[in-house]
């Protein structure tokens, strides 16, 4: 009977451990969520490579293109992400935006991306509308839209995780520093 109690005993203070003021078990620490994002960045930036890489196949030009990393979700819990975007080059060296979007969506379709959803979309005051897709691959979407920049022809894309939203403890933890920006092609970027 006395083994009996002792067990009951030690299984209760197992249990009671998991409550009251500590972190919860399933609770992420910072470290932890600053290396999942620190891996998602590794993965975004290397997924991001490879779009920049079949865009200037295609013989389009990306002037710009960079990481950040964000926060997501502000309930039940804040989370981070890390997304990449960029821009392909307009004017003289560039084509205008429905030959961009043509050839780099075509681009981007033979080398595997599946178009999930797209359609036209017409800014106030122009007559003709203009395309924008969303396509996706593996656990990647890619947007691909006209820059919002007033006056601007260019195609800018967008690239995210499905689902890539990393719960932190808190809404004291912060993006480290070194990913809060990360350039990849353009001003900043290493060669």
């Amino acid at each position: 009977m006395r083994r009996l109690a002792m067990v009951a005993f030690g299984l209760a203070l197992v249990t009671a451990a998991g409550c009251g003021e500590g972190p919860a078990a399933d609770e992420p620490s910072e470290q932890t969520a600053v290396a999942e994002l620190e891996s998602l960045a590794d993965d975004v930036i290397s997924t991001g490579g490879e779009v920049v890489d079949i865009l200037e196949a295609a013989g389009l030009e990306v002037a710009r293109a960079g990481g950040k990393g964000d926060y997501c979700q502000s309930t039940p819990r804040p989370g981070f992400t890390f997304a990449l975007g960029g821009a392909l080059a307009e004017g003289p060296g560039g084509a205008a935006y429905d030959g961009q979007f043509t050839a780099a969506r075509n681009a981007l379709v033979d080398d595997g991306w599946e178009v999930d959803d797209e359609g036209e979309v017409a800014r106030t005051g122009q007559q003709q509308p203009e395309a924008w897709a969303n396509l996706l691959r593996d656990d990647w979407r890619l947007t691909l839209r006209r820059d919002p920049l007033e006056g601007s022809d260019a195609l800018v894309f967008a690239l995210t995780g499905l689902d890539a939203c990393i719960r932190i403890p808190d809404t004291t933890t912060r993006v480290p520093e070194d990913l809060e920006e990360v350039p990849l092609v353009g001003p900043g970027a290493q060669q």
